[in-house]
């Protein structure tokens, strides 16, 4: 009898223990969740728009502008968002939702926006801008973040 009890328990340990311990599992599943999201931010850091940049050290191409009558007309920063600089020293921004006002002074090389409606977002903000241009590509780099846009002229 003390052989069948002993039988009995030892098939009911080997039954009830797990093959991995609950530790390795929790740790593998870690491991792949952070693999997962690093994966997943590079993927999203790759993919954005070649029309945003960070241009700290990087001169972008082309002649500085110095005249507003350069700026003036409709310009394209991707399909869904452009900057329109009228005559008159006011703008738009375009987006696929809705249109901000802005008003525009250039002087000096910096590209001065002041927009009517202050929202809050980054993208429609005062600032002030280097512009750059080469042909119809102009590019215009935000002198406080270094962010840089760049356009293309619609016509």
């Amino acid at each position: 009898m003390d052989m069948e009890q002993n039988t009995a328990l030892s098939g009911s340990e080997v039954a009830s223990k797990p093959r991995f311990p609950k530790y390795r599992v929790v740790m593998i599943l870690c491991a792949a969740v952070f693999v997962l999201s690093a994966v997943g931010l590079t993927v999203s850091l790759a993919s954005q728009s070649d029309n945003t940049e960070n241009t700290k050290n990087n001169k972008p191409s082309g002649d500085a502008v110095t005249d507003v009558k350069k700026l003036q007309g409709s310009w394209a920063a991707d399909d869904v968002t452009s900057y329109v600089f009228n005559d008159g020293k006011s703008g738009k921004l375009k987006t696929a939702v809705r249109e901000y006002d802005f008003d525009y002074t250039l002087q000096n090389g910096t590209l001065h926006v002041d927009f009517a409606e202050q929202t809050g977002s980054a993208s429609v903000s005062d600032a002030d801008y280097t512009c750059y241009l080469d042909g119809d590509k102009l590019t215009i780099s935000d002198n406080e973040t270094d962010r840089t846009y760049k356009l293309t002229r619609q016509k």
